[in-house]
Order: structure tokens, then C-alpha cells, then sequence
């Protein structure tokens, strides 16, 4: 039974398409008609690595970074251990304020050689032509020759009307400029992958997501104009603060919002079906509990308990095969989003280390605890089975644990995150039926196979 619910529940959700994969036309997919109606899985948690499901994507561990950001001589050594291995660039709405020159991709490109990882790059819409649009693509691919693949033009264009006073900006102009961008840069280089539109804050209740000023939905209204360009569809979004007048979230809301993920996905799913006919790629390229500049508290995300909620995020896009994430952002001195400061890494930094201990191909798995969630993939490096584990709730929580028919499982590497350990390797241990996660926690288990 365990092995006909995973092989129907997988296919509800579109398959991950890997960086070659991504240039390719997508596949038209019905939404799927069939679900179990009843089931018996074990209680507690339980993997089952029989049975392998979709490629995790490399490009969900992403990050915003831009000129406006540094990474210091102090910071480089964690840069290039931080597991990160994408980078969307200009981060944020700099680049609909600025041009991009060849030092600022040339500054850019050490850094991607530096994770030995991947990059997206932005066009400027905003005050920018289709020809400057097309000579970027001309500048970074030809004169420079760094073959970038994937490309998006502008940054939240929803809010161009609201927040830049640029008033002739509504959902029919944009689609219209956003083709005549795209259609330039494709003549330079047919073969970029095109991503968009990246509008701000995609919920799945549409009744709160953004409308132009003749109340049409940004995203649906981009979808039936663009639909055939487009090759990863993406958003933005920041649940808080949800006042101004107090930014800073209670910690069961913070702990709590992680669960929309299992809502806006499916969402964004369905809509692009319904728009398009077809199912296209999925990445959401800013994201971050909160989009003020809090910091300093016990939920502003420059905290310990942010790191977890950013954990339990990533590894629900990771149930659901998103293909691009990129957490906002990499550097900043005051504001409590950033991954680092000046001299210094914060706690969602050590998101990025422990899931670099996990494999790459996702095998079934699941928890009957609400608090906690689990992520199993076989690793191709040395063949072992990595089980990463997440408990959200501030005491440890004490579950049964099932890996197959095993009644015993020898762990090789416990790597730990938790309030007093920054991720760290606590070595071999046995499992014994069960298993204790401290409070605030995301371990990785390393079982060899």
C-alpha cells in the first residue's frame, strides 16, 4: 500500500527538470484526476528507499546578490564553503535603476566560479530599452563568452505603478514590453532560458494576489500573453510583515507559515495549467520571512528560528520538484535578511551547509508529526542513503523511525543545526526504533547503503 500511495501522490506533482532539461520545451501534463482513498503508512517517520522519486534541482540553493552587496576578505572563505550553488543577479530592484556594466559581470562571474555554481542575469525593464536588453545578452555571452543560460527581464513589475510613479505600467503594457524584450534577446541568443514574470508576493487564496488597476491578475494576465516564451515561471514572496505598525511576527506565526508552501505550490501549478495548457518549470527568485530591515529579534530573520522556518521551506519546494529558489539575499550590514554581514555568517547561512549533505535523488519518504518534516535522497559521491530531519517546535521531539525493513540503522555522519551547533558533524551513532530531535533543529543522517 505505502508503495502505491508514493507512486500516486508523485504524480501530482510536475517532474524536475534538470539545467539541460530547462531549454527544452515543456511537456503538455493534465492535472491529475486520481488520488488514494486510503492508505496505511507507518507511524512516525519513515523512508522507504526502494522507491526513487525526481532529481532535486542544485538551482533551489540560490541566493540575490548584486552590486550593492559585498563579500568581504572576510567573509570569502565562508562564501565559498557555503553550499550555495545559484545566483540571481542584480539581486532585488537595482537593476531596473541601473545599467549593468562588464566589471559589474565580471565581479559577478568570480563569484559564481567561486561556488562552482550557476547564475540567472536580469535585463533592465524599467527606463531600459529592448535593444539595451539584447546588447546585455550580446556582452555577457559573446564579447565576454560566459555562455549564461538564464535570463529574465525586470524586477516585479507589479509594483513599477505603486513604488517607481511609473503610471503607464499595467498588466497589458508589461506583457506587451516584456515580449519586445524577450523576442531581442532571443535573436542574440535563441537558445537562453527565459524566466518571468516575476511579480511580488504569489499566494494560493487569488483574491489577495496582486491586480492592476482594472483589477486583472498580474500573473494569469502574463501567462495568456506570455505563456509560449516563458521557461520557468516565477514570483517573489515575503508573508511579513503584515503591519507595518509592528513588523516583527509572533513566533507561532513565523513557525507556522512554512505550511503555505503546500498550498502555493499546488496553486501556482494549477493556474499555469489553466493558462497555458501546458506545465512550465517553477522558481521563486526572491523569498525571505520578512521584507522590512527588522533585526535583532527572536523572528526577524537574521534569527535562529528563521534559519529552521527558511529549512522547512526549502524542503517543502524540494517535496514539491521547484526548480529554482534563490533566498533574498546574500550580504548586508543592517538589515536582517541577509545571509551575511561585513565580517560574519548569520544562522540561515548553516541552512545552506547542512543541506549540502544531502543527496540528490529524492526517494519516498514522509512524518506523521506535524513538526516535523523529512527529506530522503541517495548521494552519487559515495552512494549513501542522506535523511535530512527538521523539527520545528521549540522541544525535542522523540519518533518512532523506519528506513525499510531495517530494525537497526548504523548512521555514519550525524550532522547537526540547532541553537548551539552550527551545523556540525557529531559522528557515527546506532538508531535503535527511535529517534530524539532537539528543539529548533535540522539534522542529517548518513547511512551507507
Amino acid at each position: 500500500m505505502l508503495a502505491i500511495f508514493v507512486a500516486i501522490s508523485g504524480c501530482s506533482q510536475a517532474n524536475t527538470i534538470n539545467n539541460d532539461e530547462l531549454t527544452s520545451a515543456p511537456t503538455e501534463v493534465p492535472l491529475p484526476t486520481v488520488a488514494p482513498t486510503s492508505t496505511q503508512v507507518p507511524a512516525g517517520i519513515w523512508i522507504d528507499p526502494e522507491i526513487s522519486l525526481n532529481q532535486i534541482s542544485p538551482l533551489v540553493y540560490g541566493t540575490n546578490y548584486g552590486p550593492w552587496q559585498a563579500v568581504t576578505v572576510e567573509n570569502q572563505p565562508a562564501f565559498e564553503a557555503s553550499g550555495l550553488k545559484f545566483i540571481r543577479f542584480p539581486g532585488g530592484r537595482w537593476g531596473d535603476s541601473n545599467n549593468l556594466r562588464d566589471y559589474h559581470i565580471r565581479q559577478l562571474m568570480a563569484h559564481v566560479d567561486q561556488l562552482n555554481g550557476d547564475v540567472t542575469i536580469s535585463a533592465r525593464l524599467l527606463d531600459g530599452t529592448p535593444e539595451q536588453a539584447a546588447d546585455l545578452v550580446r556582452l555577457v555571452n559573446e564579447k565576454m563568452g560566459h555562455d549564461v543560460r538564464y535570463w529574465s527581464v525586470g524586477n516585479e513589475p507589479s509594483l513599477y505603478r505603486t513604488m517607481q510613479q511609473a503610471e503607464e505600467w499595467d498588466t497589458a503594457y508589461f506583457n506587451e514590453q516584456w515580449r519586445l524584450y524577450v523576442e531581442a534577446m532571443l535573436a542574440v541568443d535563441p537558445e537562453l532560458t527565459i524566466l518571468g514574470p516575476n511579480t511580488h508576493q504569489f499566494r494560493h487564496d487569488e483574491s489577495t494576489n496582486p491586480k492592476d488597476e482594472n483589477g486583472l491578475d498580474w500573473m494569469r494576465e502574463f501567462l495568456k500573453a506570455n505563456g509560449d516564451l516563458v521557461d520557468v515561471v516565477t514570483f517573489h514572496r515575503y508573508p511579513f510583515p503584515t503591519s507595518m505598525s509592528d513588523p516583527i511576527p509572533p513566533i507561532e506565526e513565523l513557525r507556522n507559515n512554512s505550511e503555505e508552501w503546500d498550498e502555493i505550490i499546488p496553486k501556482i501549478r494549477e493556474v499555469i495549467l489553466e493558462e497555458t495548457g501546458r506545465d512550465i518549470p517553477i522558481g521563486i527568485m526572491e523569498i525571505n520571512s520578512n521584507w522590512s530591515d527588522a533585526a535583532g529579534s527572536e523572528t526577524t530573520p537574521d534569527s535562529q528560528l528563521n534559519a529552521i522556518w527558511w529549512a522547512d521551506v526549502l524542503a517543502r519546494m524540494i517535496q514539491q520538484d521547484v526548480d529554482m529558489v534563490t533566498h533574498f539575499a546574500l550580504q548586508s550590514n543592517k538589515s536582517g535578511w541577509a545571509i551575511m554581514n561585513r565580517t560574519d555568517v548569520r544562522p540561515t547561512y548553516y541552512v545552506y551547509q547542512i543541506y549540502d549533505q544531502l543527496g540528490e535523488t529524492r526517494v519516498a519518504a514522509g512524518s506523521d508529526e506535524r513538526y516535523v518534516t523529512v527529506v530522503a535522497a541517495d548521494r552519487a559521491s559515495d552512494g549513501a542513503l542522506t535523511v535530512l530531519l527538521i523539527n520545528r517546535a521549540d522541544d525535542p521531539i522523540t519518533m518512532p523511525i523506519q528506513i525499510g525493513s531495517e530494525d537497526q540503522i548504523a548512521v555514519k555522519e550525524l550532522w547537526r543545526f540547532d541553537p548551539e551547533t552550527n551545523t556540525q558533524n557529531l559522528g557515527s551513532v546506532t538508531i535503535n526504533g527511535s529517534i530524539e530531535l532537539p528543539g529548533r533543529s535540522v539534522s542529517v543522517l548518513v547511512i551507507e547503503r
